[in-house]
C-alpha cells in the first residue's frame, strides 16, 4: 500500500551535485592531498588530520565566507594543535568540549551553506572533514553522522548516505534525522520507506523543508497538482533569511508548474526566486525554458548564458546548446566549429558523463550521439539507484540502441510509481509505438502533451512528431 504525507498529521533535497574537484582550496581534498597548515594557527609539522583540514585558511568576502572564517577561529585554540583524539578535550571533562563540539557542528553546516551558494562540491568534503572532527572527539556523535549523511547525500553517494542515516535515526531519531534518511530511500527508489520518514518529519516539524519533501513525493506518486499546493505552501512558510533556500523552493514550484502546462505562474514563481536570489541558476534555467516554450530565443539565451556560467551542469548545458541551435547560430552540420554552441557542446560530451552520467546518457540517447555510451552511462547509474528516472534513462538508452524488447521492460519500471514527468510519457509512447502498441502509445503521448513546455526543444519536436505519426490514417 501506498504511502501519502499529509500536512494535516501534522533543507531541502539537495541539489544534484557531482564530486569533481573545483576551482576552491576545497577541491584539493578531492584528491586526497594534504593541505598546508594555516602558519597564523601555529602548527608545527606533524601528520595532517581531519581538524587541520576543516580549519584550512578559508578565503572570500560573502557572508557565509565570514562566518566560516569566524567558525574557525573560534576552534583554533582548542584544535590547532591536534595530533589525533588524545589531544582533544574529552566530552566529559569540561563545557569547552561541548563548546568544540557546537563550532564545529556550526562550521560544518556553514561549508554547507558555501557548498549549496557557490555549487563547488569541494565544500561539501570540507564539510565532511568538519564532520571527521567530530568523530576524533567521540566516533557516532549524532552531530557528526547528521552532516555526514547530509553530505553523502549531496555528492549521490546515496547508499553510504541511507547507512549512516539509519544508525543516526536509530540513535537519536531527531526531525532532520528521519529527512536525510528519507532522502536516501527516495533517491534509490525505496519510496514507501522515504515517506514513512518523511511523514515522521512533517508530524513533528511542519515547514518548508517537509512541504518540499511532501511535494516531491506527491509529484513521484502521480499527484503533480497535490505537489504544487504543497510547495505553494512551502514558498509561503520559508524564512526570506534563508534566501538560497527560499530562491530553490521558488524554482521547484515553477518546476512543478511547468510540467503542468502553466507556463505563465512558472514564469512568475521563477522571477520571485530571482527576486530573493539574483542569478539563483536554477531560477534562471525555469524562466529561460518558460521563454522557450513562446519562441523567445532572445529573451531565453542571457538567461541561459548566465546560467550555465554559474552551474556548468549537463541539464544547464543541454538546454543552452539547444537554444543556441535553434535561434539559428548554428546553421548546419559542422558550422559550429569555434562557435558559442561547438564550446558549450564540447564541455558538455567532455565532463557531462562524470558531472551527472544520467543526464548525459539522455543527451547521447535523445541527440543520437553515441548511444552504446549512453546505454553505458544509464546501466552504471541504475547500480546506484533504482528510481523511476534512472528506470526511464536505462529505457531511452535502449531504445536508441534498438533493443526496444529491453526499453519497453524498463519503462514499465519508470511507470511504475505514475510519475507525473511529461518525459517518462513522452519516452514511454516513443517505445510503445516502436513495440507496435498503438493504444497504450497514444494513452502515454496525451499524459505527455500537457506538460510540453517542461521538455527541451528537441524532445518536444520528437514529440510533436510522434503525435502526427499516431494520427495518421495510417496508424494502425
Amino acid at each position: 500500500m501506498k504511502t501519502t504525507i499529509t500536512p494535516q498529521r501534522t533543507t531541502i533535497f539537495a541539489a544534484a551535485i557531482r564530486t569533481t574537484c573545483a576551482t576552491t582550496i576545497a577541491s584539493l581534498v578531492c584528491w586526497g592531498a594534504l593541505l598546508p597548515p594555516d602558519p597564523a594557527a601555529g602548527h608545527t609539522s606533524h601528520e595532517i588530520t581531519a581538524c587541520d583540514l576543516a580549519l584550512t585558511r578559508h578565503d572570500g568576502e560573502a557572508k557565509i565566507d565570514q562566518e566560516i572564517r569566524a567558525h574557525q577561529a573560534a576552534l583554533r585554540p582548542e584544535l590547532a594543535n591536534t595530533h589525533g583524539p588524545a589531544s582533544i578535550p574529552s566530552r566529559a571533562t569540561t563545557t569547552r568540549a561541548k563548546g568544540t563540539v557546537s563550532q564545529l557542528e556550526r562550521l560544518g553546516w556553514a561549508f554547507v551553506a558555501k557548498a549549496r551558494e557557490s555549487l563547488d562540491p569541494g565544500y561539501y568534503l570540507m564539510a565532511g572533514r568538519s564532520a571527521d572532527c567530530l568523530d576524533s572527539i567521540e566516533e557516532n556523535r549524532p552531530e557528526a553522522l547528521l552532516l555526514r549523511g547530509h553530505v553523502l547525500h549531496s555528492l549521490h553517494r546515496f547508499r553510504e548516505a541511507e547507512a549512516v542515516a539509519t544508525n543516526l535515526v536509530q540513535i537519536r531519531g531527531d526531525w532532520f534525522d528521519h529527512a536525510v534518511l528519507g532522502d536516501a530511500l527516495m533517491e534509490i527508489g525505496r519510496l514507501d520507506q522515504a515517506a514513512k520518514h518523511y511523514q515522521q518529519m512533517m508530524d513533528v516539524r511542519p515547514g518548508p523543508q517537509s512541504y518540499s519533501r511532501a511535494a516531491h513525493m506527491r509529484w513521484l506518486r502521480g499527484d503533480l497538482k497535490g505537489a504544487i499546493q504543497l510547495m505553494q505552501m512551502a514558498v509561503r512558510a520559508v524564512s526570506p533569511r534563508t534566501p538560497e533556500s527560499a530562491a530553490w523552493m521558488h524554482s521547484r514550484l515553477a518546476h512543478y508548474q511547468l510540467m503542468s502546462g502553466d507556463v505563465a505562474n512558472a514564469q512568475r514563481s521563477a522571477q520571485q526566486g530571482l527576486q530573493i536570489s539574483p542569478d539563483y541558476p536554477a531560477a534562471l534555467l525555469i524562466k529561460a525554458k518558460a521563454f522557450l516554450a513562446q519562441n523567445n530565443f532572445d529573451a531565453a539565451l542571457p538567461l541561459l548564458r548566465n546560467a550555465v556560467a554559474r552551474n556548468p551542469m549537463p541539464n544547464y548545458q543541454w538546454l543552452l546548446l539547444e537554444a543556441l541551435e535553434l535561434s539559428g547560430q548554428v546553421s548546419e552540420a559542422g558550422s559550429e566549429a569555434g562557435s558559442e554552441a561547438g564550446s558549450v557542446r564540447s564541455r558538455l560530451q567532455a565532463a557531462g558523463p562524470q558531472n551527472d552520467p544520467r543526464t548525459a546518457s539522455l543527451y547521447l540517447a535523445t541527440s543520437k550521439g553515441d548511444v552504446v555510451k549512453a546505454l553505458r552511462l544509464a546501466e552504471a547509474e541504475l547500480e546506484q539507484r533504482q528510481d523511476v528516472h534512472s528506470y526511464d534513462a536505462l529505457a531511452w538508452a535502449l531504445a536508441a540502441n534498438g533493443k526496444y524488447e529491453s526499453a519497453e521492460a524498463a519503462i514499465k519500471s519508470a511507470l511504475a510509481e505514475g510519475t507525473d514527468d511529461p518525459r517518462i510519457f513522452f519516452h514511454a509512447a516513443f517505445i510503445a509505438e516502436h513495440r507496435g502498441h498503438l493504444l497504450a502509445a497514444a494513452k502515454h503521448l496525451n499524459r505527455a502533451l500537457p506538460g510540453r513546455p517542461a521538455l527541451l526543444p528537441s524532445e518536444q519536436k520528437q514529440l510533436i512528431d510522434l503525435q502526427n505519426r499516431l494520427s495518421s490514417p495510417t496508424a494502425s
